[in-house]
């Protein structure tokens, strides 16, 4: 027969020809569907499942670039095959030698000679995520400049001063400095030796 269909449910509709459509749920529904005819009706009692979302991608975000002895934080988003999208807690991990990932996602880079590359990678239900990262070499910035060597030259004699740089990584080193002084009794050289000529009082 070709009756006429109706139900009962707000996740449900019905067409003419017979042909439920169910929308999603949050849990399993139950909708009655009848079909009248010729003054009759028939019942028959259906679920609507609940189907669990399938995730289909995970997407990691966070800084492409992080300087060395420096920090970045990551995050991961899922994705679903209902179109829905979430903030996910992945487990983390990294390919470098110059670089560690917490279980919250934050990558710590080592100190590096030259800029180098890492994957980060996020799991999470069967589906990874990845992302590019460069370590940066970033160059000491040099913060003092220290002066070394006798606090007194006897006149018509020489004494010799060397210089030693620090660099904001805490690493030390002699330097070649530009040498100069302040004195019309004394001259120095390009080489850190200062020549003092006579005085007639200590200057």
């Amino acid at each position: 027969i070709s009756p006429t269909w109706s139900e009962n449910s707000p996740y449900a509709t019905i067409s003419s020809g017979g042909v439920l459509t169910a929308s999603a749920v949050t849990s399993n529904q139950a909708v009655t569907v009848t079909a009248s005819y010729g003054g009759l009706t028939g019942t028959r009692s259906v679920t609507i499942v609940d189907v669990p979302a399938v995730l289909t991608a995970v997407t990691v975000s966070g800084p492409s670039s992080v300087n060395e002895g420096t920090t970045g934080t990551y995050t991961a988003t899922g994705t679903w095959d209902n179109g829905t999208t979430a903030a996910i807690s992945p487990t983390w991990s990294e390919n470098s030698p110059y670089a560690t990932i917490s279980s919250g996602g934050v990558l710590t880079a080592s100190a590096v000679t030259s800029n180098q590359t890492v994957t980060v990678t996020a799991a999470y239900g069967g589906r990874t995520g990845t992302m590019t990262v460069t370590i940066a070499n970033v160059p000491a910035v040099l913060t003092t400049v220290t002066v070394s060597g006798p606090s007194s030259v006897n006149e018509g004699s020489t004494g010799t001063y060397t210089a030693t740089g620090t660099w904001d990584n805490g690493t030390t080193a002699a330097i070649s400095p530009t040498w100069s002084e302040n004195s019309s009794y004394a001259t120095i050289s390009s080489g850190g030796v200062l020549t003092a000529s006579a005085v007639t009082s200590n200057q």
